[in-house]
């Protein structure tokens, strides 16, 4: 089984390549040929050749994304495009990229990694929300439109990942209420949210097409109120 993963040298793309690698799976990690990081020039054709060498695709992955901060007034209209490329168009030119070159299996199965935000409203992240947001579109569009090639693809939404960098980034108050709102008192790991693509590039996950899935232990379903 061979499975492409953009964005494998995140911090969720370890553990997506990890987990599926542990599994049996051939795993080729999609990075630019001249720095070996996630970023990826398109146009770039090497990165297609090196999934040729391969052979055809059974499942793809794509875990790249950015983030950024921002109101609607302060957001630039080069921040908004920047977003909407990396998390948005990436998806969509990548796998129209994979479909001319005939490198798609006659069942491939593919996973976006989205995020739970896009369901949701946060202050001051005005382009990171409408480029998540536009995953949804993006995967029910190409569930519909590839389905006679055999092609299907849902989108996983991770919550608060534990992670050095959502660390970095949200301070300790933060993330001891989002562990006190969540379900089990913890918040969602990288290993199962790896555990869920596995899942779904699998053939068990078969009847499952065009979902968004949320995996964040209920923190985005739960609201404990104080009697």
């Amino acid at each position: 089984m061979h499975v492409a993963v953009f964005g494998s040298t995140g911090f969720l793309g370890k553990q997506i390549c990890h987990s599926l690698e542990s599994k049996g799976w051939k795993v080729s990690p999609v990075v630019d040929s001249d720095s070996g990081k996630s970023s990826l020039d398109v146009e770039d054709v090497t990165w297609l050749d090196s999934i040729d060498e391969v052979g055809n695709l059974d499942a793809i992955v794509w875990a790249q994304g950015r983030n950024g901060s921002g109101t609607v007034l302060s957001t630039t209209k080069q921040d908004l495009d920047d977003l909407m490329e990396t998390n948005v168009l990436f998806v969509a030119s990548t796998l129209k990229s994979l479909a001319e070159r005939e490198l798609l299996g006659s069942t491939c199965r593919a996973v976006v990694i989205g995020s739970v935000w896009q369901n949701l409203a946060r202050e001051n992240k005005f382009a990171y929300l409408v480029s998540k947001s536009a995953l949804t579109g993006l995967v029910g569009s190409v569930a519909v439109d590839m389905a006679g090639t055999g092609l299907s693809i849902n989108a996983i939404l991770p919550g608060v990942v534990d992670s050095p960098m959502t660390r970095s980034q949200i301070s300790v108050t933060a993330l001891e209420a989002f562990r006190d709102e969540s379900l089990g008192g913890q918040l969602v790991s990288g290993s199962e949210v790896a555990e869920v693509v596995a899942f779904l590039v699998s053939p068990n996950s078969s009847g499952i097409n065009g979902q968004s899935i949320v995996v964040d232990h209920g923190w985005s379903k739960v609201r404990h109120v104080e009697p």
